[in-house]
């Protein structure tokens, strides 16, 4: 355990957390830039995480100019502390300085890597790896809320468990708001949980970042849950294909199935620009290192699968969702 980690902020925050969880040190300091967007708003939103879940003693902000390399040196540190530096977050410029301090005060360093893997820089040694259930216990929501920028969650969701048996609803949603997917959302979630995951949300909302009157919900995430150190969102489309609603016209129709054709292509262009609208959105709400499961009732067009294996999203059909599942968490 380290007395004080000294750390610099960014829009990425699992590094920060699972720093946190793994090193368990006493005391945060969280560096930022004064770029409201990349460094300073995230801070603030790390330190309220962090006072919320209680895991440290205390967390301070301290403004630090990236143009400035004395700032580094002129930073007022309690004396009899043990000191590590997490280099993660902020620009290569903050991060070079912060290791530049590290060395003259010989204090160690460490940068984090996606795999979850503590490399270290101050001393050179080798590569620790974190263990990587740690934030496994905690509310999804939470970390959501922690890691938005452009949205602030307007409802937080139905919390879920499996107990003996059966699947165990907290905060349930009231009965005008439940919808014809719901029944593969909660179909999902519990092969989920009985696969190991300790809780999952359901039915998230979230809202724009904009204060007024007459905003409306913006995007809403089916299946959120942590495992394995990562942030997993599950998006469930129960629907069919909308062009296979034009089979009876072209049954009755015979002499106008050029225009159904026409009809056929622009639905399917449009199918396929908003499917994959759908899957931008979904992963930039999971963050860099999020991961993203898409459960279809129907198949997927091969340039969707292209697109999507290019973007690291897991397309799992609905009659594969536990084989699919099982493959994509283990």
């Amino acid at each position: 355990m380290k007395d004080v980690m000294i750390s610099i902020a960014s829009k990425q925050v699992w590094p920060q957390i699972l720093s946190v969880l793994h090193f368990k040190p006493q005391k945060l300091i969280l560096l930022h830039s004064g770029d409201e967007q990349e460094s300073k708003t995230p801070a603030f939103r790390l330190k309220a995480f962090f006072e919320k879940a209680k895991l440290l003693e205390s967390v301070s902000l301290r403004e630090i100019s990236h143009r400035k390399l004395e700032d580094f040196s002129r930073m007022s540190l309690e004396k009899d502390r043990d000191y590590l530096l997490n280099l993660t977050g902020g620009n290569k410029l903050m991060s070079f300085s912060l290791y530049d301090f590290g060395k003259q005060n010989n204090y160690k360093s460490f940068y984090f890597e996606r795999k979850n893997e503590i490399v270290w820089l101050n001393p050179n040694s080798e590569p620790q790896q974190i263990d990587c259930k740690l934030a496994d216990h905690m509310d999804p929501a939470d970390l959501i809320e922690c890691q938005l920028s452009a949205s602030w969650i307007e409802r937080r969701g139905e919390l879920i468990t499996f107990n003996n048996g059966k699947l165990k609803i907290t905060d349930p949603l009231p009965e005008k708001e439940q919808k014809a997917g719901d029944e593969l959302e909660y179909q999902t979630a519990e092969l989920i949980l009985k696969l190991g995951i300790k809780h999952v949300r359901r039915s998230l909302r979230l809202k724009p970042r904009i204060y007024g009157t007459g905003v409306s919900s913006h995007n809403e995430i089916d299946i959120v849950f942590v495992w394995k150190g990562k942030l997993w969102i599950v998006d469930c489309k129960d629907r069919v294909k909308p062009e296979i609603l034009l089979d009876p016209l072209y049954r009755c129709a015979q002499k106008h199935t050029k225009l159904l054709d026409n009809i056929k292509g622009q639905l399917q262009q449009n199918r396929t620009h908003s499917i994959k609208d759908d899957l931008v959105a979904i992963t930039e709400t999971g963050g860099l290192m999020g991961k993203v499961i898409c459960v279809r009732k129907e198949q997927m067009p091969s340039d969707i699968m292209t697109y999507a294996s290019l973007q690291g999203i897991e397309i799992i059909r609905k009659d594969m969702l536990k084989e699919g599942l099982e493959r994509v968490l283990f």
